[in-house]
Order: C-alpha cells, then sequence, then structure tokens
C-alpha cells in the first residue's frame, strides 16, 4: 500500500508539472494542433443507429445518462478533474455500457472533447460493444506500451470524441498500466489532442490489481455497482480502497428495476 501511495504522489506530481500546458485554453495554438490531429483520426466504421446506446440519440431515453454527465462535469469542473476512470467490483455491472453511454452524453455538449480509452486488456469489451472486429490488431494496450500511435489505433466518433479499443487480451496488464511509458504516453495524448475529459473503461476490481495499478494516475473514480448482485461487503471493500488510491466522485446503482415517479415524459 506505501508503494502505491508513493506511486500515486509521484504521478500527481508529474501531471502537475504539465498542468499548464494541458489546461491551456481552446484559443491558445496549443489547442488548434490538437485540433488538426483530431480531424486526422479515422472515422469508426460502425452505423451508430445500430448501435444500442441511449446517449448517443439524446431525449428521454439519455436522461439518466444525462444527469450523470451534468453532475460528474460539475463536480470535475469545480475540482479541476480531467481524467475520469469507471470500474465495478465484478464483472457484469455495466461499467463499459456506461462509459461509451456517458462519453456520448458528453460529446451532445459542443464545448467537450471527449477522449475514451479501453484499459480492460483481461476481458476487452468496448469493441464488441461498438461492432468493431476482434481481430488482434494494434489497440490501447500497444498505444500505451510504445508499439502503435494513438493516431493508427484511435477512431473518431464526431469531432469531439475518439476512442481506443482492445480487439485481444494483453499479458502484463497491471505491470503496464502502472509503467512509467504508460504515464508518459497519457500526458503526449493530452498534449497532442488537449481533450477536456479523459474516460478509462477498467477492469473489475476485485478480478485483478489493474485498477489499484492505473488509479494514481488518474483525478477520479466513478464506481459502478449491479443492483441485486452486488454485496454491501463489496461495495465497501472497493470505495474504500478507491478513495485511498484517488477521488471517489460517486458510486452508480445499474441494472436497478426500480422505476421512481420522477420522470417527466417528453418535455
Amino acid at each position: 500500500m506505501e508503494k502505491l501511495r508513493a506511486a500515486m504522489e509521484k504521478s500527481r506530481a508529474m501531471r502537475s508539472g504539465t498542468a499548464p500546458a494541458i489546461h491551456m485554453p481552446r484559443t491558445t495554438p496549443r489547442d488548434v494542433v490538437g485540433a488538426a490531429s483530431w480531424a486526422d483520426l479515422r472515422a469508426l466504421p460502425t452505423d451508430l443507429a445500430q448501435l444500442s446506446l441511449a446517449a448517443s440519440m439524446g431525449g428521454t431515453i439519455s436522461a439518466p445518462f444525462d444527469l450523470l454527465r451534468t453532475r460528474l462535469r460539475g463536480i470535475a469542473q469545480g475540482q479541476g478533474w480531467r481524467r475520469i476512470a469507471i470500474t465495478s467490483p465484478t464483472a457484469g455491472a455495466g461499467k463499459s455500457t456506461l462509459a461509451l453511454n456517458l462519453a456520448f452524453s458528453l460529446m451532445r455538449q459542443s464545448d467537450n472533447r471527449i477522449v475514451l480509452m479501453d484499459m480492460d486488456m483481461r476481458r476487452p469489451g468496448l469493441a464488441r460493444k461498438l461492432n468493431l472486429p476482434l481481430d488482434g490488431k494494434a489497440g490501447t494496450a500497444e498505444v500505451l506500451a510504445g508499439d502503435a500511435s494513438f493516431a493508427e489505433t484511435a477512431y473518431r466518433i464526431s469531432d469531439n470524441l475518439a476512442i481506443t479499443v482492445n480487439t485481444h487480451t494483453r499479458s502484463g496488464s497491471a505491470e503496464l498500466l502502472q509503467s512509467r511509458r504508460t504515464a508518459e504516453t497519457l500526458a503526449q495524448i493530452e498534449a497532442d489532442y488537449a481533450p477536456s475529459i479523459v474516460i478509462f473503461d477498467l477492469p473489475p476490481m476485485l478480478a485483478c490489481d489493474d485498477v489499484a495499478a492505473f488509479v494514481p494516475s488518474i483525478d477520479c473514480a466513478l464506481l459502478v455497482v449491479e443492483a441485486e448482485v452486488s454485496t454491501i461487503a463489496q461495495v465497501n471493500r472497493c470505495e474504500k480502497e478507491l478513495a485511498s488510491l484517488t477521488n471517489v466522485a460517486g458510486v452508480v446503482l445499474n441494472k436497478s428495476r426500480f422505476e421512481g415517479s420522477e420522470s417527466y415524459g417528453e418535455y
């Protein structure tokens, strides 16, 4: 634990040293470079209308994700947070689906520029959800390892959303996520593309040590728990561990069958 705390402080110190460049206003030459690089990214080959992503449409169906977006963005802006991790206690809680919908909800606000990165190298799920082939080609893991560039692997969904996925499993993921190369690569992506928010889709916390290895490098984390499946003990354990490593932005209850009476319907 002491090593993890030391790594967290070192990572935050490294990021604070580059903060002026990353946080520059959009009218600066730095951001013009980021915008030009963004336009060069390849377009997602999937028809978004064929994906079951409520937040890509807007309207009533996307309301829960829009509410999460607004609350999270308010907290993040108030605290100066830009790197947001999403994890869950165990598999099947819907963290990847939530990460995608949150990214699409943020995308619909034109003043946001979002990068979503699949950091699950043991059981990657974003590629399947985007109907991308699991062909073993370079993805997020190869970008972090220095074997491929972000420009070669990222998909541009719109003028303000880019996504990298993993199309195969990779061994040594915890070591890679904790490496200096990963820290340097993420800093370079932020320098080149000037995202206002970077979302990291991480593996489940209780399945491996990848989350503990990586979250000291981010600003805050969302914990996604599955209604009637995730136990109180699991939630408490994960929340406590996250709080010892980074800021906990909140706990999201997913797959709840309870429908409240707060809905406006069409409004």
